[in-house]
């Protein structure tokens, strides 16, 4: 799942609407347990439907590593809203939006693991608070579908005899 969370390739499989994801920078460093690099900014370019045709993103991306209560290893990754001189808000016919994100990944077992999804956010632009407060409580639901779809392919590429 972690994978499936940075690789910039998968994102477009699994995040609807997305038509660009664009790493902008990385700093030195690994999560060691995930294989993933700790912490990155990135930005994303959206169309969805209207009216939420052309919004964007600028994030600082940090996995985050810890331990549940009862001692079971937990990796975060937190998505903060981020500003990158590299990708300025003011670009024509696009609407900068807001969002934090987490996506938190416990390990139940070795071959089980729990995937929870917080979002916050405001597309911003004219656009309806209360269609904005809809689309981000349906956010994580469609998230969590669409990561375990990629993660079960991630697993049948790798597996010798791909089933």
């Amino acid at each position: 799942m972690a994978e499936v969370l940075t690789d910039p390739a998968r994102k477009k499989e699994y995040e609807g609407g997305l038509e660009e994801a664009t790493e902008l920078s990385r700093k030195k460093g690994v999560v060691k347990e995930l294989n993933q690099p700790a912490e990155w900014m990135e930005h994303k370019l959206y169309h969805i439907a209207p009216p939420l045709d052309k919004r964007d993103y600028v994030f600082k991306c940090t996995w985050i590593a810890s331990k549940t209560a009862d001692g079971k290893a937990s990796y975060t990754l937190a998505m903060v809203n981020a500003d990158a001189p590299s990708k300025p808000a003011s670009q024509p016919g696009v609407v900068r939006g807001w969002v934090t994100c987490s996506y938190t990944l416990v390990a139940l077992t070795h071959e089980r693991t729990e995937l929870s999804v917080k979002v916050n956010l405001d597309p911003m632009g004219n656009f309806p608070l209360c269609l904005a407060k809809l689309y981000g409580s349906a956010y994580p639901g469609m998230a969590l579908k669409r990561v375990k779809m990629q993660s079960l392919k991630v697993l049948k590429e790798k597996s010798p005899s791909g089933n």
